[in-house]
């Protein structure tokens, strides 16, 4: 896919579509590509990808269900004013370029549940699925360290939903 459709495919190293496995048990959903997944062409490859993983596998390890994730952003381009630029919000005219699209993805997902960062994903989310979490972003963790109970907090809402999607 070559989208145009938005001023902010003249930024973009890579079109970020997601990671993991479709369908999925689990879909998350942030707000947009960071620099590190502009430059990997992966979702939720940079600090908070990292710690989620972290957080995944803690919870794996513990339940021992491993269920099938699935990471994607409502924005396929890192939302930024200029190449190597720092990140910003998404706009909504950016949202609504990409919409069609990532509605696309989210009905292959199949989620049994989804996990959502970002009042702007909230937002976004909202209008099109009627079954999530939103999740405290984990830049809180990696800002407060994982000593102030956010790592904690995002820690027991997995565990929570394992434990929901594994009985479904």
């Amino acid at each position: 896919m070559n989208c145009t459709k938005c001023h902010l495919h003249k930024y973009r190293r890579n079109i970020v579509h997601g990671r993991g496995s479709l369908p999925c048990d689990i879909c998350i959903v942030g707000e947009a590509p960071g620099m590190t997944e502009d430059l990997t062409g992966e979702a939720f490859t940079g600090r908070a990808g990292q710690l989620l993983d972290k957080v995944i596998h803690e919870v794996n390890q513990s339940s021992g269900f491993k269920p099938r994730i699935y990471f994607m952003n409502i924005l396929f381009c890192r939302a930024t004013d200029s190449i190597g630029g720092i990140s910003r919000e998404p706009e909504s005219d950016e949202t609504f370029s990409c919409s069609e699209n990532v509605q696309k993805i989210l009905d292959r997902t199949h989620a049994k549940h989804f996990i959502i960062i970002g009042d702007i994903t909230e937002k976004f989310i909202k209008r099109r699925i009627n079954h999530y979490t939103k999740l405290t972003h984990p830049v809180n963790v990696k800002r407060h360290g994982e000593a102030s109970g956010y790592y904690q907090q995002i820690l027991r809402t997995f565990e929570t939903i394992f434990r929901q999607v594994g009985e479904k």
